[in-house]
C-alpha cells in the first residue's frame, strides 16, 4: 500500500484537499461569527455623543471672559465636562490628566490646560465661562467618555479658539 501525505481516516473519495478546505472554511466561519459578536458587544462603546460647543467669541483677547454653551442632541443623564487645552500641548494627555484617566499624568497640567466648570441649564444644555491667560490656538474639548474619562484624542466635540 502506497503511503499518503493524508493521515486522516476518511474514505478515499474525499482527498486531503477537501478535508483541508472544510477546516479552513470552519476557521473562517468561526472568525466571522466572533467578529460579529465583538462588533455587537462593542458598538455602544463606539457610539459617539452628538455634542456641540459654542463660544461667545472665537478670537478673544488675553484675559477676556469667554462664555461657552455646550449642547447635546438628546437629554443626557450625566453631566458633561469641558476642558481647555493650551496651545502646543497634546490634547489626549492633558484631557486624560484632568479627568484622572491616565497612569502617566502630565506633571505640569496647570500650565497645559484646565477644566471649564459647566452648569446644566437644560436637560441637553450646559454653560460655562473661562479666561485665557496666554495667547495662541486653544482647543476646547468635551471628552467622549464624558461620565468616565477620555478614550480618543479628539473627544466628543472640539472647538478652536485663537486667543490673542
Amino acid at each position: 500500500m502506497a503511503s499518503s501525505a493524508c493521515t486522516h481516516a476518511r474514505p478515499p473519495s474525499r482527498g486531503c484537499a477537501a478535508i483541508s478546505a472544510r477546516r479552513n472554511n470552519r476557521g473562517v466561519k468561526s472568525l466571522v461569527v466572533a467578529s460579529l459578536v465583538a462588533l455587537a458587544v462593542c458598538a455602544p462603546a463606539w457610539a459617539k455623543i452628538d455634542v456641540s460647543i459654542h463660544a461667545g467669541d472665537r478670537t478673544p483677547a488675553i484675559g477676556q471672559q469667554v462664555p461657552f454653551v455646550v449642547r447635546s442632541a438628546q437629554a443626557l443623564d450625566f453631566n458633561l465636562r469641558l476642558i481647555a487645552v493650551a496651545p502646543g500641548q497634546p490634547v489626549f494627555r492633558v484631557v486624560a490628566t484632568i479627568t484622572g484617566d491616565t497612569s502617566h499624568p502630565d506633571p505640569d497640567v496647570r500650565r497645559h490646560g484646565f477644566e471649564i466648570k459647566l452648569k446644566r441649564v437644560a436637560p441637553n444644555r450646559w454653560r460655562g465661562v473661562a479666561r485665557f491667560r496666554t495667547p495662541g490656538r486653544w482647543r476646547i474639548v468635551v471628552p467622549n467618555e464624558a461620565p468616565a474619562g477620555v478614550m480618543m484624542p479628539r473627544g466628543a466635540a472640539l472647538l478652536l479658539l485663537s486667543v490673542g
